[in-house]
């Protein structure tokens, strides 16, 4: 997918005008086909988009947005909720800007009701309603209370400034080999912990980042996980493997996607679904 400088995001709503009803603006350099499939969601019916414009990153989209605050043709820009939610982080004020209520846009559609739609197709012969269950008790009794962990650890890192990777540390590298579906290594993710905890302590001190912890881990627990868990590293990984074991599935990551997305019933998100509708109208 071609990335366009931030400058020339007005100018392309324009160009783009014949082909979509509402040009939208994203963070992403890949993938544009999911990104398609999850703004039909959100469109009233009679309306089309065909393509999505790529800015490379939250700073590109933000600063193209300030730059874009009047009048012209319908248009989006949207960014990912990342830390904000566990930092409790106001998204800037600004015309066209939708923030997402989620980590990354892989969250909007990893879920329970998308899990039944596959399984109605692929396992006919099981009640698509306990194959939900089983990826909800999955989910929540083995990945989420470690990985809330270590994400509230990890808006430490993004708050207080860290040198460790975070969020892009690939769930690969914190699982047990060979197990399937996927289960957490205890070794690797408390190494994990202490590399970044311990960066933390050298950087600020020791009180710093307790303190820090004091306030992202209570809210990393009272959120859900798309507000608190990345999906594009951490969960979506997880969940196609999940799909695989459980459905004999297999299919790359960006057709994992469109097959969720393709069976979540309504709008992944209702906001956002709003935006649109009002910049329509």
């Amino acid at each position: 997918m071609v990335r366009y400088p931030a400058k020339a995001a007005r100018a392309l709503a324009f160009l783009k005008a014949p082909l979509n009803d509402i040009s939208v603006f994203v963070e992403d350099t890949s993938r544009a086909e999911v990104w398609v499939a999850i703004i039909r969601k959100h469109l009233p019916p009679g309306r089309e988009i065909r393509s999505v414009t790529p800015l490379g990153g939250r700073k590109a989209v933000l600063d193209a947005c300030r730059n874009d605050q009047g009048q012209g043709p319908p248009r989006i820009y949207i960014i990912d909720g990342d830390f904000d939610h566990v930092l409790q982080r106001r998204p800037p004020p600004l015309k066209h800007l939708h923030r997402l209520g989620v980590y990354s846009q892989e969250n909007l559609y990893i879920r329970r009701d998308s899990i039944e739609g596959i399984a109605a197709v692929f396992r006919p012969d099981e009640d698509p309603t306990e194959v939900g269950e089983r990826f909800e008790e999955y989910l929540s009794g083995v990945w989420s209370p470690v990985l809330r962990r270590l994400f509230a650890l990890y808006a430490c890192n993004e708050k207080l400034g860290g040198g460790n990777v975070t969020s892009s540390f690939h769930i690969e590298r914190l699982r047990e080999p060979g197990r399937v579906p996927p289960q957490p290594s205890p070794n690797k993710l408390r190494e994990q912990a202490l590399n970044v905890f311990r960066d933390l302590k050298r950087r600020h001190g020791t009180r710093a980042v307790l303190n820090c912890l004091s306030t992202t881990r209570p809210v990393a627990k009272s959120l859900p996980d798309a507000s608190v868990i990345s999906g594009k590293t951490y969960l979506l990984p997880v969940t196609r493997h999940w799909i695989q074991s459980e459905m004999g599935v297999s299919l790359p990551e960006a057709q994992t996607s469109l097959l969720l997305i393709g069976q979540c019933r309504g709008a992944l998100d209702e906001r956002l679904k709003r935006k649109i509708e009002r910049a329509l109208s």
